[in-house]
C-alpha cells in the first residue's frame, strides 16, 4: 500500500474486513509525538464516516503503529468531477456531519496535512469516508504555523482555532 502502511487480513477469520497497519515515524521525532496524540484522540471519535482506529502501540523494535479500517473508494476530488450539484451537496452534508462528530469531542481536525477523503458506492449511493483527518487539535488551542494549502487563515497565522476553521475549510473543499 505504501512506504509506511501494510494491508492486514486475519487468516483465522477471513470474513473480517481487512485493516491497514500504519507505521509511525521514529519515536524520537517530535512530529511522531504529536501524531501519536492525534491518533489516540481520534479513537474517541465515532461516526460511520470516519475510518475507525482500533489500536495504537509500539513494536518490539521501537516502531510505533496504529491499526485502522481499510477504506476502498475513490478520492473525493476525482469522484466529484462531472457530478451533478445535488450529489455534491449530499457529500458536503456528509462531510459536515463527520466534522460535527469531532466537534462534539472538542476537537478540530485538519491543519497539518490535507484531509484524505474517499467516496464509496457499495449500493450505488455515494458515501463519504474520512481516512485521515489531516491533523487534530483541541478547540481553542493555538494552531501550529503551517503552509498547507486550503486551510483557514487563522491556522496559517498560528492563531487559536475552533470549529469555524473547519467550516471555512469545508467550504474550500466544496468550491
Amino acid at each position: 500500500l505504501g512506504r509506511r502502511k501494510v494491508l492486514v487480513r486475519d487468516r483465522e477469520h477471513p470474513d473480517l474486513e481487512p485493516r491497514v497497519l500504519r507505521f509511525l515515524v521514529p519515536a524520537e521525532d517530535p512530529f511522531d509525538v504529536e501524531l501519536r496524540r492525534e491518533v489516540e484522540a481520534t479513537q474517541s471519535v465515532t461516526h460511520p464516516g470516519i475510518a475507525r482506529i482500533y489500536s495504537v502501540d509500539v513494536l518490539d523494535d521501537g516502531r510505533g503503529y496504529y491499526l485502522q479500517d481499510y477504506v476502498e473508494g475513490v478520492d473525493l476530488y476525482r469522484w466529484a468531477l462531472g457530478k451533478p450539484t445535488q450529489a455534491l451537496l449530499e457529500i458536503f452534508g456528509q462531510l459536515l456531519r463527520i466534522l460535527a462528530a469531532y466537534h462534539a469531542q472538542g476537537l478540530v481536525p485538519g491543519g497539518r496535512r490535507p484531509f484524505l477523503l474517499k467516496v464509496q458506492e457499495p449500493d450505488g449511493r455515494p458515501t463519504l469516508r474520512l481516512v485521515d483527518q489531516g491533523g487534530l487539535q483541541h478547540e481553542y488551542s493555538r494552531s501550529p504555523v503551517t503552509a498547507v494549502r486550503g486551510i483557514a487563515p487563522e491556522r496559517s497565522a498560528g492563531l487559536r482555532v475552533d470549529r469555524r476553521a473547519n467550516l471555512y475549510e469545508a467550504g474550500l473543499i466544496l468550491y
